[in-house]
């Protein structure tokens, strides 16, 4: 599951690069595939659960980048983002929100040069429970995945959103 959540963050190309040897790895270790789907929405309500799981997290800052949003930026910041990346995946069951956002945070990390889009993970983490501790945890777990760039970036936003 936490392969697919990835998929909001970095794409569903690189998820899907993965996704064979995950499933080898998986079937090695007697897992019985495919997996039962941990979808919980339709297209009908994938929006309104969405802004409420992201509003969850978030609190009003959402309803304000709604309100502020662009008419032609909505599309993406609006329907998109509430929608399609909280809608269908942070409503998915599999993970708790607490491992999503720790997955989402430590995915964001990897990409590097998404520092506004980290910090607000750093909170979001903050939000659902997880500490400074975790993030910097996972980010020291994360290391040879992420090289020492990034990891570093992603220690500096740490160190200035979440404070001791």
């Amino acid at each position: 599951e936490a392969v697919y959540h990835c998929a909001a963050y970095v794409g569903i190309g690189r998820v899907k690069a993965v996704l064979p040897p995950v499933n080898e790895a998986m079937a090695a270790a007697g897992v019985k595939l495919p997996l039962e789907s941990q979808k919980t929405v339709t297209d009908e309500n994938r929006f309104e659960k969405g802004l409420a799981v992201q509003t969850q997290i978030f609190g009003d800052a959402i309803a304000q980048m709604h309100k502020n949003a662009q008419p032609e930026d909505r599309g993406i910041v609006v329907d998109d983002l509430s929608g399609w990346c909280f809608g269908d995946f942070y409503t998915r069951s599999g993970l708790d929100l607490q491992c999503r956002e720790l997955v989402t945070f430590v995915a964001i990390a990897a990409l590097g040069g998404c520092e506004p889009q980290l910090a607000s993970h750093c909170a979001g983490n903050l939000a659902v429970g997880n500490t400074r501790q975790n993030l910097l945890d996972a980010i020291h777990i994360a290391v040879p995945y992420l090289g020492f760039p990034r990891t570093l970036n992603a220690v500096a936003v740490v160190k200035k959103n979440a404070a001791r």
